[in-house]
């Protein structure tokens, strides 16, 4: 029962997709970490050769690969067959829907976001929403926006602020902040993220992507003993708290544009990255001959920054 049901709602999409374009092309998304009796169950129906997983565990149909062995009439005859139902022709359209326009719009001008316009032509209802009450002009300078975000993000190695962010691209610095707008930029980023979690806070995607609530507040937590020389300054700092046995938190702006980093006479040590507070204190009371940074789970950008300083060439 549970793989009729399942089946069934694959067919429904299928419909529903043809009723909307018109005829079966291109490739349509049929689910993400399936089960192997789910995906048994598709190439029965389907075969082996039309469909394809991708990194992120989703199953596509390709129907370019599927009309290679039957027409489109006799796939959508089948499928009638097992709904038990009749599929009509669909109504014939004049013209395309704004959404579908500003969906090809986005796609020749971001060929980066293939994911995000790749799942926008496979269901606009989204887009569609967008237009309820709203003139063209905007709905597409507020997609626009978006989208310039989300490419300059996943290319983005530098630390920037949600505010510089919104300034950049939205002429606002509150324009992240909160809102309509930050909740598009996050849902298009989480879909473009190479191996990304649907379900990933928006902290930790934020700073996965180098983004800051605030400069002041990013820092590394480093113990070793090491010596950095800035504007023509020695700053040994971290290196007498680290003779009294004491970490140093080092902020992003002490970080920029040191000169030189060195450990102390200059014999290189061990470096070792902790991400849990209890090993990094047991480590730091051993007071063994090593460099030990806290990075926190995910490294944000200021350990990042400090690792690349320290770790050997």
């Amino acid at each position: 029962m549970e793989s009729e049901e399942f089946l069934d709602r694959i067919f429904v999409k299928i419909v529903r997709r043809y009723e909307r374009k018109g005829k079966l092309s291109g490739s349509m998304k049929l689910g993400q970490a399936l089960s192997s009796r789910e995906r048994a169950l598709l190439s029965n129906f389907f075969g082996l050769d039309p469909l394809r997983i991708n990194a992120r565990e989703e199953v596509r149909l390709s129907f370019d690969k599927l009309l290679e062995n039957g027409t489109g009439q006799q796939w959508l005859n089948r499928i009638a067959d097992r709904l038990g139902c009749s599929i009509a022709p669909p109504v014939e359209r004049h013209g395309s829907s704004p959404a579908r326009i500003l969906c090809s719009r986005l796609s020749l001008a971001f060929p980066e976001l293939e994911p995000l316009t790749a799942a926008l032509k496979e269901d606009s209802t989204p887009l569609e929403r967008m237009f309820a009450g709203k003139a063209q002009e905007t709905v597409g300078e507020y997609c626009f926006q978006a989208a310039e975000t989300v490419r300059f993000l996943l290319g983005n190695s530098e630390p920037m602020t949600i505010s510089e962010l919104g300034a950049r691209f939205c002429g606002d610095s509150k324009r992240l902040r909160q809102g309509k707008l930050r909740t598009l930029v996050m849902e298009w980023l989480r879909i473009c993220s190479p191996d990304g979690d649907l379900l990933e806070e928006e902290s930790d995607l934020l700073s996965r992507y180098h983004v800051l609530s605030d400069r002041l507040t990013v820092h590394a937590v480093f113990y070793g003993p090491v010596i950095y020389e800035k504007d023509g300054t020695v700053f040994d700092w971290i290196f007498r708290l680290y003779q009294q046995g004491e970490p140093a938190t080092i902020g992003w702006s002490t970080l920029q544009n040191i000169d030189r980093i060195y450990w102390y006479d200059d014999e290189p040590l061990p470096l070792i990255c902790c991400e849990n507070e209890a090993p990094f204190s047991k480590l730091m009371r051993e007071k063994q001959q090593q460099g030990i940074l806290f990075t926190s789970g995910f490294p944000g950008s200021a350990v990042q920054k400090l690792y690349q300083l320290l770790a050997p060439r």
